[in-house]
């Protein structure tokens, strides 16, 4: 079975890899690492084959409106920014304020939708699963990264 999920996630990952976004919606530029991180999904969520050909597609489509509304916002900031380098005002600041939370409250509105649609999809732990699942994935990178400069560590004291 989980030949099957990992056959199918390499495929998967293999078609989208140039494409998908990575966490909140920034581009992910690394493929092995978004190949890896689905990979780890997959197995975090222990989603079946038939569970991952739907939610895959779901959340690159969830992912990329995530990173459409997040390049708006950079934009956004960024004509501000050029706008009001010199002078920053107080009705100035509070107007970024403004926009600010329309993003956030968007970007959270958007996250909170996907989540609901996965109901029927995901079981509810696999839902609850995967609202932890980045700090999860984030986890287990450091661990993996700190084992590795132990190692290294250690083969240069031998």
């Amino acid at each position: 079975m989980r030949k099957i999920i990992i056959a199918f996630v390499m495929t998967f990952s293999a078609i989208m890899a140039f494409e998908v976004p990575g966490m909140m919606g920034r581009p992910m530029d690394n493929p092995k690492m978004e190949s890896y991180r689905i990979y780890q999904m997959t197995e975090y969520l222990s989603l079946t084959p038939q569970q991952a050909a739907i939610f895959f597609p779901m959340q690159k489509s969830f992912l990329d409106s995530q990173k459409a509304l997040y390049e708006r916002y950079k934009n956004i900031c960024d004509q501000w920014f050029d706008e009001n380098k010199s002078n920053i005002t107080d009705a100035a600041a509070k107007g970024l304020l403004s926009k600010w939370t329309e993003f956030e409250t968007l970007r959270i509105r958007q996250r909170e939708t996907f989540v609901n649609s996965l109901f029927g999809i995901l079981d509810a732990e696999q839902i609850a699963r995967y609202m932890f699942f980045e700090e999860h994935f984030r986890k287990h990178l450091r661990h993996e990264l700190e084992q590795k400069r132990e190692n290294r560590q250690q083969r240069r004291m031998k």
